[in-house]
This record gives structure tokens, C-alpha cells and sequence, in this order.
């Protein structure tokens, strides 16, 4: 608003002035009105007072976008001060988002110009709601040099597997899942069953844990083979080798460090640490390859990166775990060291008690939704 009042005063202020050479008699008054809303391909574009807003479209819940801010006159910053994005929720909660430079080629000269330099500015955008949100351009004090309405869509699964029953491709209370390659891997535990999608397997290996295991639970493999167990009955992890030797148990009922309240699921990351669920406590533990402990991180609460009975856990190739948060019915995600990045909770097709949880390689998610008896399939990244 800064910015246009003050071109607006410079606009009146020249039309009062002589000329002294002529009269302005006849002549049409010059007036000053901002540039309407006008479409670019390939994401919305707002243009005023030398400005530009750009959204990569479409904007998703929970995903990240694209926004370039551009001024078509270098003049307009002196390239000192970068342009903040203003982001006003549909519930009228706003956030700043910082941007960086992004280098730019001189704007092309018309004829008896010359050529001018644009500055451009892009920051990554990643909407926590569906609705329509408002992302205004500010600078160095001066507000609404643009702003653009951009009407972000719910995050809903790409892909419903099965329904309840006992038949093939049904379930009854479906708790993990796993993705090796192109093959998805759900323990139909209704129906004391594993089920497998995609050409049919054969049983290669299998040993008993009831001489260590009263409740085996979630399980994870690692590179060599070595084989991790969750244990929520003995509030214990289980690190068995190929054959199923026992190399190590870690745990006991507790809140202290390697500690746990009946962790139901855990997984390696691509470094082949391991990461569980600390389901009772609120929290993911890490350990190392050899199930020595790292860190942890969460905790009971209804802010956004809280936990509440996390569940099932899977880690990506970038090391983002990705966490299923029963009591919010929906799926977390965070960084390696524990930043949350952002929560999936479609309104479209809400997740009834998500359980088991397993990334694949393209940026989806597949969810074992043990009461919807269905898996369900989401982008995450």
C-alpha cells in the first residue's frame, strides 16, 4: 500500500505542475491504476507496480511448491533488500517465507529503449491446509507491492488398495507394510497373512523368535540381511542376525535413553541405522547399525510437529523418516536430525488408524489403515 500511495502522489503532483509552454486545455488527464490479474503457462502470475508474483501450479497440501518473485526494474530495489512472501491462510493466520536471488538476463530493449535488468527471487512454498490462501509481496517496510490468491487442494491418496474381507487383495486389520523394488509387501494380520502386490513370491527363509519374543510386532531388514524386531511385549528391540542368531536386545519398560513403552515399529534408513517408533513415550529413538543409541527426538502435543502414539515408520533415500501419528490420523515427516517438515491429513479421505508405513523411491507413501481395512498410497515429497 506504501508504494502505490506514493506513486499515486507523484502522479497528482505532476498534474498540477505548468508546462509553461503550452496549455493543458483539451489535453486527457493522466491518471495511475495498478495492472490487473493476468495468467502465465504453467502457474498463476500477478503483476503490479513492476512486480511479479509466479506460483508453481498446482499447489498441494503438505507438498512443496515454487514462487518467484520478480521486479522488472532493477531501480525498484537497488539490489540490496530482498522481497519477504506474506502468506495469509484461509483462516487469516499469516507467516513470512524469506526468498533468495536467482540470477536473471537483461529484459530484451524495444525500439529507442534501452535494456533494463530484472531482479528475481524464489523461495520453496509448502501450504499446511487446503483452501485459498493469499501470498502478498512485501520489502523493506512497503507492503502489497503484489499479491496473488492461490486456491491449494487437499493432499488425497493417489491410490486405495482393497477393502475389508478375506478374500486375495482384501484385508482384515492390515498393520505393515514394506516396498522392496516394485513389490509392496502388507501384513494382513485379520487374516494371519502377509500379502504381496506384484508377481507372486516364494518362501525363501524363516525362523523362530519365541525363544527371545513373546509379541514380534513391526520388523525391518537390513543390506547384510540382518533382521530388526520390535517387541511391545517386552518393551524391547531385537537385532537378530540372517540365520537368526541374537546379536543384540536393547530396551526395558522406561522413558530414559534406549529405553521404551511398547514400540510396535521400526525401520533402517539408508546408512542402516535404526529408527523406532517409541510408541508409549511419544518419541523416535535412533541407534546405529549395531543398535547403539544416537538421539531422539518428539513428544506428546497437539502442535504440528508433535507426536501422539507415532506407529509405523519408514526412512527414504534422502534420510527423511516419514511417521504415521495415530491420534491425529495422519503422516509426519521429518528431516534426519528430527525437523518436521510437514503432516498429510487429507480432509478428502481421512486415515482411520494408519499403522505400517513404507516410502518409495518416486516420493509416495504407502499406509496400512488398519479400521478403513485398506492400504493407501499419498505423496510426501
Amino acid at each position: 500500500m506504501v508504494f502505490r500511495q506514493k506513486i499515486e502522489e507523484k502522479f497528482q503532483k505532476l498534474s498540477l505542475e505548468e508546462t509553461g509552454k503550452s496549455s493543458l486545455v483539451g489535453h486527457t488527464k493522466v491518471t495511475f491504476k495498478p495492472s490487473s490479474l493476468s495468467q502465465a503457462s504453467g502457474g498463476s502470475l500477478s503483476v503490479f507496480a513492476g512486480f511479479t508474483i509466479d506460483v508453481q501450479e498446482p499447489a498441494v497440501e503438505s507438498l512443496p511448491c515454487s514462487v518467484k518473485v520478480t521486479a522488472n526494474n532493477a531501480d525498484l530495489t537497488g539490489g540490496k533488500v530482498a522481497p519477504q512472501i506474506e502468506v495469509t491462510s484461509p483462516q487469516g493466520k499469516t507467516t513470512l517465507i524469506q526468498t533468495t536471488a536467482h540470477t536473471s538476463p537483461p529484459l530484451a530493449a524495444g525500439k529507442g529503449q534501452t535494456s533494463r535488468v530484472s531482479r528475481v527471487w524464489g523461495a520453496e512454498w509448502r501450504p499446511q491446509q487446503s483452501g485459498k490462501h493469499t501470498l502478498g509481496v512485501c520489502m523493506g517496510g512497503m507492503e502489497d507491492l503484489c499479491s496473488l490468491t492461490v486456491d491449494v487442494s487437499c493432499n488425497n491418496p493417489v491410490v486405495r488398495i482393497g477393502k475389508r474381507g478375506s478374500q486375495q487383495g482384501q484385508f482384515d486389520r492390515p498393520i505393515d507394510v514394506a516396498v522392496r523394488g516394485d513389490r509392496l509387501y502388507v501384513a494382513d494380520n485379520g487374516n494371519h497373512r502377509v500379502q504381496k502386490f506384484s508377481p507372486s513370491g516364494e518362501l525363501l527363509h524363516k525362523f523362530p523368535l519365541g525363544e527371545y519374543c513373546t509379541y514380534p510386532y513391526g520388523l525391518a531388514v537390513q543390506r547384510d540381511g540382518r533382521v530388526v524386531v520390535a517387541d511391545p511385549g517386552k518393551h524391547s528391540i531385537f537385532l537378530f542376525e540372517a540365520d537368526g542368531t541374537l546379536v543384540k536386545q536393547v530396551g526395558g519398560l522406561g522413558e530414559g535413553e534406549g529405553q521404551f513403552d511398547e514400540p510396535c515399529f521400526v525401520c533402517v534408513d539408508k546408512e542402516d541405522n535404526i529408527i523406532v517408533a517409541d510408541h508409549g513415550n511419544h518419541r523416535v529413538q535412533v541407534f546405529d547399525r549395531n543398535l547403539n543409541y544416537k538421539h531422539k527426538f518428539g513428544q506428546k502435543g497437539r502442535q504440528p510437529q508433535d507426536m501422539w502414539w507415532p506407529n509405523g515408520v519408514s526412512a527414504d533415500s534422502r534420510g527423511n523418516i516419514v511417521l504415521a501419528n495415530r491420534w491425529k490420523h495422519g503422516i509426519q515427516v521429518f528431516r534426519p536430525d528430527g525437523t518436521w517438515l510437514s503432516t498429510i491429513s487429507s480432509d478428502g479421505d481421512k486415515l482411520n488408524d494408519p499403522r505400517g508405513v513404507a516410502v518409495t523411491e518416486d516420493g509416495h507413501v504407502f499406509v496400512a489403515d488398519e479400521y478403513d481395512y485398506c492400504v493407501k498410497k499419498y505423496r510426501y515429497m
